[in-house]
């Protein structure tokens, strides 16, 4: 089978939609390396086209016009490309399908949705994000063959937000790299530890700053207990304004000996953090799915997430939850969460839910439809 991917994502983005855009891809490679895989994107940064291993083509943008208007071509003018490549199944990884190609009746049509956050919490998106947003879900639901939700909580909100048949959604979840899975040299987290100065003992906590990630609600309890733990609190993200409004609040308490950030580190890099942490905590309020809880899990991590739908679907049993807006509870289930770490059989018991191949053949069977 021909297998196109909009892989914009997987090739320019380091965090987030990148993540599971490459994660999927890769799976394809590994697991089933007969089909014939093509990459479609406006552009490419090297050190990530690097992280794909096996055999693939990579399309770009040609004529003067669409190298002009790349984001035009990759939302309709690249059904075209489509055509002249002969695809015989188009994935669209990160919530929308090129506007045109439901009339391609020739070419399987899948998409996967992450979340419709931007009508679940409008407050946080600006006002054209959000039409812009709606509209491409929107068509992306109506062309698509079958629809990939990566979480029932998805899937359900696909339902009743957007009027999508059941019957055409999938829920298939998203694994996570197999570095978190590997052990780390100790001469390697040594020298990782003194790059980025790191403590000997921390909670660590990663995720791009936003309101909804909930940040500063986190420093804010580990302010009411950090006279009682050693651990320091280790923040993973980049420069986006929240952040700003969290290292004001750390200044301010006189919170920045016990308080470090750190920019966005590579998934190698994440991966040995993880393996150095004391906890992982995960406090956003809302997500779709939650890929650092399984990261976090095939660390051997003791993970504290927010108590919401989906992270009880991707944690189980196998983390601990709370109410992440109530300071003085979320204060104490750190306490509890260092106290008492979770045993490693129960996570080996809850990743066997993500485990890369079961899932791809679960991607395979969507694609042969």
């Amino acid at each position: 089978m021909k297998i196109g991917f909009d892989a914009k994502r997987a090739l320019l983005n380091d965090t987030g939609l990148g993540v599971y855009a490459r994660n999927l891809i890769q799976s394809c490679l590994t697991y089933y390396p007969s089909h014939d895989y093509h990459l479609f994107s406006t552009a490419a940064k090297s050190y990530l086209e690097s992280q794909l291993v096996g055999d693939f083509s990579i399309h770009f943008p040609e004529n003067s016009l669409d190298k002009t208007l790349p984001s035009l071509w990759r939302s309709n003018r690249i059904v075209a490309d489509l055509q002249q490549q002969k695809i015989d199944l188009f994935h669209g990884l990160s919530n929308e399908l090129p506007f045109g190609i439901g009339r391609l009746n020739k070419i399987k049509k899948v998409v996967t949705i992450h979340d419709v956050l931007f009508l679940s919490h409008p407050a946080q998106y600006p006002w054209i994000d959000r039409q812009i947003y709606k509209a491409k879900v929107q068509n992306a639901c109506d062309a698509a063959d079958y629809i990939i939700a990566i979480s029932e909580a998805t899937k359900k909100a696909l339902i009743a937000r957007f009027d999508v048949k059941e019957t055409k959604i999938e829920v298939i979840y998203q694994p996570c790299d197999a570095v978190f899975n590997s052990i780390v040299a100790p001469e390697q987290l040594f020298d990782f530890r003194q790059k980025h100065q790191l403590p000997d003992r921390f909670i660590v906590q990663v995720s791009s700053f936003f309101p909804r990630k909930n940040q500063l609600n986190l420093v804010k309890a580990f302010h009411k207990i950090h006279h009682q733990i050693p651990q320091k609190l280790l923040l993973v993200g980049g420069f986006q304004s929240e952040r700003k409004v969290v290292e004001q609040y750390v200044v301010k308490n006189n919170l920045s000996p016990r308080v470090q950030f750190i920019n966005h580190l590579s998934t190698s890099a994440l991966a040995m953090l993880y393996q150095m942490a004391d906890l992982m905590v995960y406090p956003s309020v809302a997500e779709g799915f939650g890929i650092p809880i399984v990261e976090g899990l095939a660390s051997g991590l003791t993970v504290l997430a927010s108590d919401i739908n989906c992270f009880k679907e991707v944690g189980g049993e196998a983390i601990y939850y709370c109410d992440t807006l109530d300071e003085i509870a979320f204060s104490e289930a750190l306490l509890w969460a260092l106290k008492n770490p979770i045993l490693s059989p129960i996570m080996q018991t809850q990743l066997e839910k993500f485990e890369p191949k079961n899932l791809t053949n679960q991607l395979m069977n969507v694609y042969e439809k």
